[in-house]
């Protein structure tokens, strides 16, 4: 018999996902898009839209680079590029740092709202789109996670640099510019040279393989 003092609680069920492989992953996200349409396109929309002024820098440069190409053309070019140059490196820097807080504090939460509405969606509820603020609710959580994401995928890429650079400058003298003329000059290469490549190459793919698995874990 039912409590007549209890409240109704409705309560979401989510189906359980199918076991992991490409035609599952492939038919699930499929049937996911057309049942959550809207809000993920919506959603998506969003994303683009935040990314855009992370260009920025990248927009300032391009002025200089037109007025690069008249440059030679005269004297008075050439003075003109140089004033732009120091304008453009002078915006590139404000530019700069906007965009490193923009992307803590926008792109970074948005992301992380926008993947949230892709886990409601696997999970079979369709989102809503004001699920993308879901990473402002929990802001540190994500800032936290980025942070412990990029230290476990830096050891790899540390492992590879700190073990493949040296044992290919131990081969050129530990000379960085020595190494770039080698490295540029196949004829002059030797057998230690090229045994040094193949085990630096072979590491790197080995670190590569690490981060790769990391990344699906």
């Amino acid at each position: 018999m039912q409590d007549s003092f209890s409240p109704h609680v409705q309560v979401a069920v989510s189906h359980p996902l199918p076991p992991y492989s490409f035609t599952n992953v492939w038919g699930l996200g499929w049937s996911r898009w057309r049942a959550s349409f809207l809000p993920l396109f919506l959603g998506t929309l969003i994303v683009v839209a935040v990314y855009v002024p992370l260009q920025l820098p990248n927009l300032v440069n391009i002025p200089t680079a037109i007025m690069g190409a008249k440059a030679s053309q005269s004297a008075e070019a050439a003075q003109n590029l140089k004033q732009a140059s120091v304008w453009a490196s002078g915006l590139a820097g404000v530019f700069g740092c906007f965009a490193l807080l923009w992307s803590i504090f926008v792109s970074l939460p948005i992301l992380g709202g926008f993947v949230w509405m892709g886990v409601q969606a696997a999970r079979g509820t369709v989102p809503s789109v004001g699920s993308i603020l879901q990473g402002y609710r929990r802001f540190p959580t994500v800032l936290g996670g980025v942070f412990y994401s990029v230290i476990i995928f830096l050891v790899p890429y540390l492992l590879a640099i700190g073990v493949a650079l040296p044992l290919l400058l131990s081969q050129s003298g530990w000379n960085l510019d020595q190494l770039g003329q080698l490295t540029n000059d196949p004829e002059s290469w030797d057998g230690g040279f090229v045994a040094a490549l193949i085990i630096a190459a072979v590491w790197v793919a080995v670190c590569v393989v690490v981060i790769y698995w990391f990344g699906i874990s």
